[in-house]
C-alpha cells in the first residue's frame, strides 16, 4: 500500500513538471514555508501558484538498551541495532493572489523493522500514511499584520521548538520535551481548531483555539478497585477531557524579521538570517489531569487538573564576514500536567518488553525509554557553530552541535540530566544533509511517585547516523 502510493505521488509530481513550467526554489519562499522541490505559476495572470515535494530522513542507530530490554524475537538484549524511517512527508502548497494558501502534509513517521508488519501470521497490518496538516489560511490585512485560519494545523504555543519546522533542526532531531501530549491529546502535535497569526511591528504571534483529541481514562474509572492500593493516589494521569485547548506563542524579534504565515519556525537559518529573538508562550487545556486523593480512611475522591505549559525562550543565530554562523536555543519551560505526573518515552522504541526484576527496579521501561515529560521544569540550551565554506569538505559545510537538557521532576528524588552531540554534514543545505549524533539519556533505579526514591543509577548511549533529503 505504501510503495503503491508513493509511486502514485512520484507519478503526479512528474507530471506536473511537465505540464507545468517548474521554477528553482530557495529555502524559503516569500511566505516563510519551507520552499519545495517543484513550484508552477498557475492562471491567466500568474495570480496562483502551487508547489510539491517529497521529504525524509533515514535512520541508522544503535542502542544501549535499558536493562532486562526483550527484543522482538523473545531475547534478552543489552545492545540493538537497527535502521528505520523517521519521517516521510508529502507536502504540497496552493497559493491565491497572495491572499489564500491551503497547506497539506500527508506521510508517516515512525517505520521501524519492528513495526512494519503485523506480529500475527497475517502480516496484513503497515504503518499508516496519514494527513499531518490540512488548513486553509486568508491574509485579512493588506500586510501580514492578522492571518486567520482552520484545518488541522500546527500552530501552537509554548515555545519555538513546539512550533517548530522538522526538517530545520540544528540537532539531529527534536528533544521530545517540548510536547507534552504528542500522540495522545494530537495528532503529531497536530490538532484540529482556528488560529490567528501576524507580525504587529517586530512582535511575531500566533495563537489558537484547539479541540483536542480525547485520549486517557474516564475520571470515574480512577477509584475503581482496591481503595488500598489505588495506583492514581496523589499521582496524575491523562483523563478523556471534551474542553477546547487555548495556547499561544510570541516573540519580539531585535534583529531580522521572519514570517508569521507559516506554523514551522526553523531552528537554524544556516547564516542566512540574523536572529535575535525573545519569546513567550503558553497552553492551557483544562479538566484533561486527574489524581485520586484520600479524604478519610478508605475513603477516595477524584480531582480534576487542568494542563498548563508556560516557556520562555532565547533564540540568536549570528552570521559572521567569513561565511560562518553561530546558532543558540535556550528555553524553560513550566510543566503543571497534574500531581507528580511523569511519562516516559523513547523514539522508535523497537524493544518488545523487560524482564520482571528489571522493571520493578528500573522503572522508565524497556529499550531508550526515559523520563521525558513530566510536572516540574525543564531547562534545555543548545549551540552548534557552521563553519565557513573555507573549512569544509569539498563543497560539504560542517556544523557541530551540542545540547544539553535538565530536568527537575516533582515525582523523581534526583533531576535528570539528557547529553546530545553531534555533527551535520551539509552536503545542499537542509536539502541533502548527513547528521550523526550520540546522546546519553538518564537510567533512573527506585520507585517514582510521591515517595519517590528514584536516582539516576547511571547514563545509556544512544548513536544515530541521519540521511535527510527534500526534493
Amino acid at each position: 500500500m505504501m510503495r503503491r502510493l508513493l509511486s502514485r505521488a512520484l507519478a503526479l509530481v512528474f507530471a506536473l513538471g511537465v505540464a507545468g513550467q517548474a521554477v528553482a526554489a530557495d529555502d524559503k519562499d516569500k511566505e516563510g514555508f519551507p520552499k519545495t522541490g517543484l513550484s508552477w505559476k498557475l492562471g491567466k495572470n500568474d495570480n496562483q501558484s502551487l508547489s510539491v515535494a517529497i521529504m525524509g530522513q533515514f535512520w541508522l542507530r544503535n542502542i544501549e538498551n535499558n536493562p532486562g530490554t526483550i527484543n522482538a524475537a523473545g531475547e534478552e538484549e543489552s545492545n540493538t541495532w537497527d535502521m528505520a524511517m523517521r519521517r516521510m512527508r508529502l507536502v504540497a502548497k496552493y497559493t491565491y493572489n497572495d491572499r489564500l494558501t491551503v497547506f497539506t502534509q500527508f506521510g508517516t513517521n515512525n517505520v521501524t523493522f519492528n513495526n512494519s508488519i503485523a506480529t500475527s501470521s497475517s502480516h496484513t497490518s503497515r504503518p499508516t500514511m496519514f494527513i499531518h496538516d490540512f488548513w486553509g489560511m486568508y491574509k485579512v490585512s493588506s500586510g501580514n499584520q492578522f492571518y486567520l485560519g482552520a484545518g488541522m494545523n500546527a500552530f501552537a504555543g509554548v515555545s519555538r521548538y513546539s512550533n517548530c519546522s522538522s526538517f530545520t533542526f540544528l540537532t539531529l532531531d527534536n528533544p521530545l520535551v517540548n510536547y507534552s501530549g504528542i500522540n495522545r491529546h494530537d495528532q503529531f502535535y497536530r490538532q484540529i481548531g482556528m488560529f490567528a497569526a501576524g507580525e504587529l511591528g517586530r512582535l511575531n504571534y500566533r495563537i489558537a483555539l484547539s479541540k483536542p483529541f480525547t485520549y486517557g481514562k474516564l475520571a470515574s474509572e480512577l477509584i475503581d478497585g482496591d481503595a488500598n492500593n489505588n495506583p492514581y493516589v496523589d499521582n496524575a494521569v491523562a483523563i478523556r477531557s471534551t474542553k477546547f485547548s487555548v495556547k499561544g506563542y510570541a516573540y519580539w524579534q531585535f534583529g531580522d524579521k521572519t514570517s508569521a504565515a507559516s506554523p514551522f519556525l526553523p531552528m537554524c537559518y544556516l547564516g542566512s538570517k540574523r536572529i535575535y529573538n525573545l519569546g513567550v508562550g503558553f497552553n492551557l487545556y483544562p479538566e484533561s489531569a486527574a489524581y485520586v486523593k484520600e479524604v478519610a480512611p478508605s475513603t477516595l475522591e477524584v480531582e480534576k487538573e487542568d494542563r498548563l505549559e508556560i516557556g520562555v525562550d532565547f533564540m540568536m543565530e549570528n552570521p559572521f564576514d567569513n561565511g560562518s554562523s553561530l546558532t543558540y536555543y535556550g528555553v524553560w519551560y513550566h510543566y503543571e500536567l497534574g500531581k507528580n505526573y511523569l511519562r516516559q518515552a523513547g523514539i522508535m522504541n523497537v524493544a518488545s518488553g523487560q524482564t520482571p526484576d528489571a522493571a520493578t527496579k528500573y522503572p522508565q521501561g524497556k529499550g531508550n525509554n526515559y523520563y521525558v515529560i513530566g510536572t516540574g521544569d525543564i531547562f534545555l540550551t543548545e549551540i552548534g557553530y557552521l563553519f565557513p565554506e573555507s573549512i569544509s569538505l569539498g563543497k560539504t559545510r560542517i556544523q557541530p552541535f551540542g545540547r544539553f537538557t535538565y530536568q527537575d521532576f516533582d515525582a523523581v528524588k534526583e533531576a535528570g540530566t539528557v547529553y546530545d552531540m553531534g555533527v551535520n554534514f551539509l552536503v545542499a543545505g537542509n536539502r541533502f544533509k548527513i547528521s550523526a549524533q550520540y546522546s546519553l539519556r538518564p537510567l533512573y533505579e527506585g520507585t517514582v511517585g510521591p515517595d519517590a526514591t528514584a536516582e539516576i543509577a547511571e547514563h545509556r548511549g544512544l548513536a544515530i547516523m541521519q540521511l535527510q533529503f527534500r526534493l
